[in-house]
């Protein structure tokens, strides 16, 4: 039997003596009687405004689900079967198509992004059962990149080009890891200095799009890597030369100290991104790199952002995190790591504690990661895809 009910599904916090409810965010759906299987019609609101709305079969996501941004207007529908992605993914940004993604049971088939002028921007096609074919384009309808995947993975040459045509690099990758620069050129065909990658280590540079045929391409990044993923030192730059930004990778990751600076090159501010750095509230994606994406000084990635910035994201966690009473009893204090995955559609579809200080302490930034609203989603070459955010929260007994 099937019953109507509708549920408010705030998390409850403690924060000193008070409890209050987090009351911006709420979820509303249906349920079998009796149970906690979701059954019929599911609604989330975040300050009054719906941004996601769809259907459960027996606890599973059905059908034709629709998404929202922060002013309630429509920028993505999905369809499902059994809980698994089944058909379209359309997202529309400004009234135009930005992109599709066709789905068979999970399993993407092929995949479309547009440029705001309509042509496209990133094609994925089967060649056969294991192997795709991916392109990217500029807005002028020039190819960017070609990139054969195996299984997923970048595996075979792939080939970047210039904005006018002409080739710029060649990579060969192997289960998608870089294994050898094949050859690296200017705007005029002339190899470039300064790179060289054998058997998956060496130096890798990523230049600024020229402003004209001069053979001259500004330095937007330098990278080190180690068998295969980026491992060292790597450095930044504006297009003035000053540096933008130096620090480590460690076997993919951003690991350790990072020095920005301002546009004259001076410091300006550290992020940590270790996790056992004293660093109060600082949210920061990590992307693990194993292949290359990144074209002349454009890497085409937007990330994720939470509804009103990452001022508002602080805010949010300041005002429902809570200090549990128990936890200050004992005078438990400590910073709490956790990481979080931002999926294809803006939604918080796992999490994990990755430095725990007590469970006291624990289980309320898992809440509150729970309990976050539906973000904007994130975009590389202006597909959807899926992005991990680490967020350390303090707690410091006064």
């Amino acid at each position: 039997m099937i019953f109507q009910q509708s549920h408010a599904q705030p998390y409850v916090l403690e924060k000193g003596k008070e409890k209050y409810t987090v009351k911006a965010v709420k979820t509303r759906f249906t349920v079998r009687q009796n149970s906690h299987i979701k059954e019929g019609a599911y609604t989330q609101f975040y300050n009054k405004t719906k941004l996601i709305e769809g259907v459960y079969k027996n606890d599973q996501k059905s059908g034709t689900w629709h998404y929202y941004d922060y002013q309630g207007k429509l920028n993505t529908t999905v369809d499902y079967k059994d809980d698994q992605l089944h058909g379209k993914y359309i997202n529309t940004l400004e009234e135009d198509t930005f992109s599709i993604i066709y789905f068979t049971l999970g399993k993407i088939d092929s995949a479309f992004g547009y440029h705001k002028n309509g042509k496209p921007a990133f094609e994925r096609k089967p060649m056969n059962d294991s192997m795709e074919i991916c392109r990217s384009f500029y807005s002028n309808g020039q190819v960017k990149t070609i990139t054969p995947l195996k299984h997923g993975q970048p595996d075979g040459i792939q080939s970047v080009f210039f904005k006018t045509g002409g080739l710029h690099r060649k990579i060969r990758y192997q289960a998608g890891k870089i294994d050898a620069l094949l050859e690296i050129l200017n705007v005029k065909g002339q190899p470039l200095d300064g790179n060289r990658i054998q058997n998956g280590s060496g130096t890798l540079n990523i230049y600024y799009a020229p402003d004209d045929s001069s053979s001259l391409l500004p330095v937007s990044a330098e990278y080190t890597y180690l068998a295969g993923i980026r491992h060292g030192t790597s450095r930044s730059y504006q297009r003035n030369g000053n540096l933008l930004e130096e620090g480590q990778y460690d076997s993919g990751y951003r690991a350790g100290k990072w020095q920005k600076y301002d546009e004259k090159g001076k410091p300006t501010a550290i992020y940590h991104y270790d996790i056992d750095s004293n660093y109060q509230f600082r949210p920061r994606t990590d992307v693990i790199i194993p292949y290359d994406w990144e074209l002349m000084g454009d890497s085409a990635i937007n990330f994720p952002s939470f509804p009103g910035g990452e001022s508002a994201l602080l805010k949010f966690i300041y005002k429902y995190v809570g200090y549990p009473k128990k936890a200050r009893n004992v005078s438990l204090e400590g910073i709490v790591y956790i990481k979080f995955n931002i999926n294809l559609f803006g939604e918080v579809d796992s999490y994990k504690i990755v430095k725990s200080i007590h469970p006291l302490l624990d289980n309320p930034v898992k809440r509150i990661v729970r309990v976050m609203p539906r973000w904007r989603s994130g975009f590389r070459d202006r597909m959807p895809v899926n992005i991990t955010f680490y967020l350390p929260v303090k707690f410091k007994l006064i």
